[in-house]
């Protein structure tokens, strides 16, 4: 069993791990906290099952926030654009898209705003039956 929490009274993180027989248990600053997580992203990629291609809405996690930090700029190898959204947990989440990819990221959110307006004035409460627009493949 693996448990992580807030050590009491510090701002480190502690982490126990626990096989039936040994216990360790060892605090973690902000910095290796973030370099564990980024280190159990990495492996997780590499594993399977894949995370599905097709986002399910009401299974996939979502953060909501009222103060979103986010960022775009030129991809300084001129591919395309950094696109970078801020999460409180995860820090600056970046993406490099190519030009053709952010087009189709363009359509697709234009795509979910005309149906979240025929959703609006249909009712005047969005509710969750609204099925995501048809995806657009994100081409590489």
């Amino acid at each position: 069993m693996i448990k992580v929490s807030k050590a009491n009274g510090s701002n480190e993180a502690v982490i126990q791990i626990e096989d039936g027989v040994q216990k360790v248990e060892r605090q973690l600053n902000a910095d290796e906290l973030e370099a564990l997580i980024a280190n159990l992203a990495s492996l997780r990629a590499e594993m399977t099952p894949v995370h599905s291609g097709q986002f399910v809405p009401d299974y996939t996690a979502s953060y909501e926030c009222d103060n979103l930090l986010w960022s775009t700029m030129p991809d300084p190898g001129k591919r395309g654009l950094l696109i970078a959204f801020q999460n409180s947990g995860l820090g600056w989440i970046t993406m490099r898209m190519s030009r053709a990819q952010i087009e189709d990221l363009v359509t697709n959110i234009e795509f979910s705003l005309l149906d979240l307006s025929r959703a609006q004035n249909r009712d005047t409460t969005v509710t969750a039956d609204i099925e995501p627009n048809n995806m657009v493949p994100i081409r590489g």
